[in-house]
């Protein structure tokens, strides 16, 4: 309840107080102003308990809103490193066409050729064959066929 404004001289109890609706935590003297904590108490405690549901709401949206947008990032990071895998797939793929297509030209025949570079001197099946006789080269002439593989004729 408001009161009318006294003056700064007036000594009475209360005498310069606009709201009398808090009571003095000095005295309490009339059953009214128990009554009165008791509402004020009841409504302190209504309030923490709202600020307390309030903040463990805003704690729920923010951890929804940050998983939200992790998994939002997330998948479009992941949209452009699958599309950056196949670009670099394709190119690796177009490289591959391309020696494929130069194998196919006209008078070019790559079977031949590689089999003919294989197998002169110097080449990896001629070496290769070389190695299995011992290092010897055949010259021609009678051969001993009962000679055990890698060993002195």
């Amino acid at each position: 309840m408001l009161r009318e404004r006294r003056s700064p001289g007036d000594t009475t109890p209360g005498a310069n107080a606009y709201d009398d609706t808090l009571p003095s935590t000095t005295r309490v003297t009339r059953p009214h102003d128990i009554a009165q904590q008791l509402q004020l108490i009841n409504l302190a405690a209504r309030l923490v308990a709202e600020i307390g549901d309030r903040a463990e709401r805003e704690a729920r949206i923010a951890t929804a809103a940050w998983r939200a947008g992790y998994r939002a990032g997330f998948a479009a990071g992941e949209d452009v490193g699958y599309g950056r895998a196949h670009e670099e797939i394709a190119e690796m793929w177009r490289e591959v066409a391309e020696h494929v297509r130069a194998y196919g030209r006209p008078g070019l025949d790559p079977y031949h050729e590689l089999r003919r570079r294989r197998y002169q001197p110097g080449g990896e099946a001629y070496l290769a064959a070389l190695a299995r006789r011992g290092g010897r080269e055949y010259t021609g002439g009678p051969v001993q066929w009962d000679v055990p593989v890698g060993g002195a004729a």
